[in-house]
This record gives C-alpha cells, structure tokens and sequence, in this order.
C-alpha cells in the first residue's frame, strides 16, 4: 500500500461541533449569546432539513445530481425556518463564511495526518461544497498532497466518477490505495467500486459492514493495522 485516501466529516473533522461553533458565532455577530437549548434547536432543524432534502441519501443517483444544488437550499431554508433566535438577513451566508473557518478534528487526527504521511501519500476525499470543505481542511494540508471535493471533482461519491478521477490524479493502481471513512455507502462501495482497498470507521454498533478489509472503531486505531 503506497497512499492512503481519508474522508473529512466525522473521520478526520467533527462536522457537528463545526456547525455548532459557527451558529454559536453567526449569533454573536448579531449581538446574541445563544443559550444551549437554542443552540440544540438550530441542530435540530439542520438534522431535520438534512434528512428532507435527502442528503443522507448519497446512494440515490437523483439525490447525487442535485447535491450541491440541495445543500445550498438546506442553508438557506435553515435560517429562513430557524424560530429560536431572531436573525438578521444574511446570517446565512455569514453562517458559511464562519463554518468555513472551523477546524475541531476527531481524536488526534492532525498528528496521525502528520505521522502516517512520512510512510505514505495522503488524499481527502469529501462531499460537499468547495466554499465550506476548502476551508475547513486548510488544517491538513500540510500533510496531504490533495483534497478531492465533489463539487471540484463534478461527482459525489460514492459515484465510481469520482473514485475513478481520484485514480487518474493520484497514479497508482487501486489495490496500493487505502479508503478511510465512516460511510459505508458513500465511502466503502464507492472505493470497492474501482478496486482500492478500504477501512471502514463503525461510529455505531449497527453499522454491519458487508465487505471490507478493515474496520475500526475510531481514527486513532489505523495506525496500529499498517
């Protein structure tokens, strides 16, 4: 194995606490401490907006068309629906500007990120929109020669395009590259799809993997298996 491919949310990045912190800004900028329960409300209904544009559904050929499409519609719907807090226009795109700065790995990501790129090449692989994802990894960078975003790539994974422009850049054979992440349906059948290799993370004692060479608990524990 020569390189290793890591996802972003939730693998490397703590997409949660990310989009807490900027609503938690977006309010201070207008001159508002939100409380924890107001806080708790706008995740709420970034969840509940999330699941009803389908963007859990990355598997959905129709969903992957309009991806960048709904979740630029998500942000948008977010703060014209969010009722906690009173907001003034234009909160929504300062919400991605501050999101956009957020950097809360998962673990100790950034010196596993430091120590595994003296063995290996490292690649991030994300969905999402090039204004928040570039941001939000510049924290890598220094140990990754690219990240790969679906709205850069013109794919979602796990649409094999997307693998299969990773392969084209990165220049080796897909069974000398290792896929990491925490979506079994984006990340595992997306990399299974052109060959590489693949680590399945299993936040949940639910998520049965049905193949996959690897399987980890947490970030922290990859190190050990290469």
């Amino acid at each position: 194995m020569k390189a290793i491919v890591f996802d972003v949310d939730h693998t490397l990045l703590d997409f949660d606490a990310d989009e807490t912190e900027a609503f938690a800004l977006t309010c201070r900028a207008a001159g508002i401490e939100p409380t924890k329960e107001q806080i708790d409300d706008f995740w709420r209904l970034s969840y509940e907006s999330w699941r009803i544009r389908g963007l859990h559904l990355v598997h959905s050929e129709e969903i992957r068309a309009a991806f960048h499409e709904r979740y630029r519609t998500h942000v948008k719907w977010l703060f014209a629906n969010y009722r906690s807090v009173s907001l003034p226009s234009g909160s929504d795109e300062l919400f991605v500007e501050l999101l956009s700065r957020q950097f809360h790995p998962v673990a100790d990501s950034p010196n596993i990120l430091n120590r595994l790129s003296k063995k290996y090449d490292l690649y991030l692989a994300t969905n999402g929109l090039s204004v928040i994802q570039q941001g939000r990894t510049k924290g890598f960078m220094p140990y990754v020669k690219k990240c790969f975003i679906s709205e850069e790539v013109g794919a979602v994974k796990p649409d094999s395009r997307f693998f299969q422009t990773m392969l084209r850049e990165i220049g080796l054979p897909a069974d000398e590259i290792l896929m990491v992440g925490d979506s079994y349906p984006s990340d595992m059948i997306g990399a299974m799809s052109v060959g590489m290799r693949t680590c399945f993370i299993r936040r949940h004692e639910e998520d049965m993997p049905k193949a996959t060479d690897f399987i980890i608990s947490r970030i922290d524990e990859l190190e050990a298996l290469l």
